[in-house]
């Protein structure tokens, strides 16, 4: 196996300097990471073995950071984590942090970390909001967004971080609504009502989405 990947505190330097290494080096550590290919060994533990270079931001059990800055993978729908990384990977979507590892991924190594991710169990530790009285946020929830959030090609938003949900609407607000009905939506909240729909969401069980 390659020193690069081997040394943990290669990979936290090499992820807090990602844009001074190249393509390249990325691509190259990736690809003498152990189980990156195909066979001899189960695909969780495949998934799980390529995440080891995801874990020092995402955290090891995929459960992301409570500040909102990082949002919890564990448990979420393969087929959302694997568009997601393949649209960083083919430049549709801008993470600069994660673009060079998206990048260095092939397709079937992306969904292996998909699958990885969705097979975790959800975490207890997600962040909360501070509005303690659910049916608030619930009745928002259930008016402006449960029709589209249950359908499969949709992104679980139950059992995330509030930070990370809070700063996600807001996000959407500031952006031209003709890109997504999302937009519209978002731009229909105010503050109270993005805090009680997030504290909301954030205090929801959200199921593994290992099958869809």
């Amino acid at each position: 196996m390659s020193k690069f990947v081997q040394s943990p505190i290669v990979i936290l330097l090499f992820i807090l300097g990602l844009t001074s290494c190249s393509d390249n080096k990325v691509h190259e550590a990736l690809s003498n990471f152990p189980y990156a290919g195909v066979g001899g060994i189960d695909t969780q533990n495949q998934g799980k073995a390529l995440f080891t270079s995801c874990a020092s931001c995402h955290m090891p059990n995929g459960s992301g950071r409570v500040d909102g800055t990082i949002p919890n993978l564990a448990g979420r729908k393969k087929t959302i984590l694997s568009g997601k990384l393949t649209q960083i990977k083919m430049s549709e979507k801008w993470l600069p942090v994660m673009a060079p590892f998206a990048k260095a991924l092939s397709s079937n190594q992306i969904e292996l970390i998909a699958f990885y991710l969705s097979t975790l169990e959800p975490p207890k530790n997600i962040g909360q909001g501070p509005i303690k009285d659910p049916s608030l946020g619930q009745k928002i929830y259930l008016n402006l967004c449960i029709d589209c959030h249950l359908l499969d090609e949709m992104p679980q938003i139950t059992g995330q971080h509030f930070r990370y949900i809070q700063r996600k609407i807001r996000e959407f607000k500031t952006m031209p609504e003709e890109l997504s009905p999302m937009i519209t939506i978002a731009k229909e909240l105010s503050e109270k009502e993005i805090t009680e729909v997030a504290s909301y969401l954030s205090a929801q069980k959200s199921p593994k989405g290992s099958e869809k």
